[in-house]
């Protein structure tokens, strides 16, 4: 697996909308908000694409303009700007010989899942599920997402650690290592059976969510064990699940969910990692080697 240069202070990002569109009047807000972190900054033409609502032009267009930015020298990473809805579309379309010969930082998160689940098994580049421009930057980063970032960035052995006073907890307990892999629940549940389903054989599995009852989450963990992923995997990573509520009985909420449905599960299961819908939230590098080490993971990053 490729771990891209890491960017830094004067890098260059391209930001793309793969998935579906901004509100115009944002761009120049986050565009500052990007040179403020320090970096040079490129717009995507997609950024001005609304198709239907939800999709930032066609697909052609957006996948043009991610192999455009992959073998342009003088970009140094690409961040979406947001999630949203119709990156699939993009999978069947994009070169991973283009993108394997020109790797670099890749970030998102949220539908983003689809292109990281295509980059880490098609391109074997190591990419970040981290924030994202509308959704994270625009806002603000805490110092705590900037550390966390250049941490994931770096490409060098760390052990990940939540904000202070926010521990991990973990339901499972044991030692664990693979490569990091998954994303989205609902995006990986939704590319089971087809070409770019996620692999989980030997990989620690990342789970995140929002909006989803906790009905939702316990049909979507049985499809996914149905299909094999938790057997497969050698350990399981439960982020954050905003605003996923039961309100038949808010008693029965998400983590007596997990907690009864890994119960029986043996192979070690960390949880509240601040990852996916929050803020704050860290960025994870997907596709780079991890372990689980008496409740902690460690990133164990570049390979060379």
């Amino acid at each position: 697996m490729n771990y891209p240069k890491k960017v830094e202070k004067g890098s260059t990002i391209a930001l793309v909308c793969p998935s579906s569109p901004i509100k115009q009047e944002d761009i120049e807000t986050f565009t500052q908000a990007m040179w403020d972190l320090g970096y040079e900054v490129i717009l995507g033409k997609t950024l001005s694409m609304n198709k239907g609502g939800f999709m930032a032009g066609e697909p052609q267009e957006r996948i043009d303009e991610l192999h455009e930015f992959f073998a342009n020298p003088k970009v140094d990473g690409i961040f979406c700007v947001r999630g949203g809805d119709s990156s699939i579309e993009l999978l069947q379309g994009l070169d991973a010989e283009l993108i394997k010969q020109n790797p670099k930082v890749f970030m998102g998160y949220s539908d983003i899942t689809n292109l990281h689940v295509f980059l880490n098994q098609c391109c074997d580049l190591i990419t970040f599920h981290g924030p994202m421009v509308k959704s994270n930057i625009m806002q603000g980063l805490t110092d705590y997402e900037i550390s966390s970032m250049e941490l994931a960035f770096q490409g060098e052995g760390y052990f990940y650690e939540n904000p202070p006073g926010d521990p991990l907890l973990s339901i499972r307990e044991g030692h664990a290592s693979g490569r990091l892999v998954g994303g989205n629940l609902s995006l990986l549940c939704a590319g089971l059976g087809g070409p770019y389903e996620v692999d989980t054989k030997g990989k620690i599995l990342l789970l995140e969510d929002i909006n989803e009852s906790v009905e939702h989450l316990h049909r979507m963990l049985w499809q996914l064990k149905y299909a094999g992923k938790f057997e497969d995997a050698s350990a399981v990573l439960l982020g954050d699940f905003n605003n996923c509520e039961n309100a038949h009985e808010p008693a029965y909420d998400q983590e007596v969910l997990f907690k009864e449905f890994f119960q029986d599960y043996p192979k070690p299961v960390l949880m509240r990692l601040r990852s996916g819908h929050c803020s704050p939230m860290s960025t994870l590098p997907l596709g780079a080697k991890a372990k689980i080490i008496e409740g902690k993971l460690f990133i164990e990053g570049s390979e060379e």
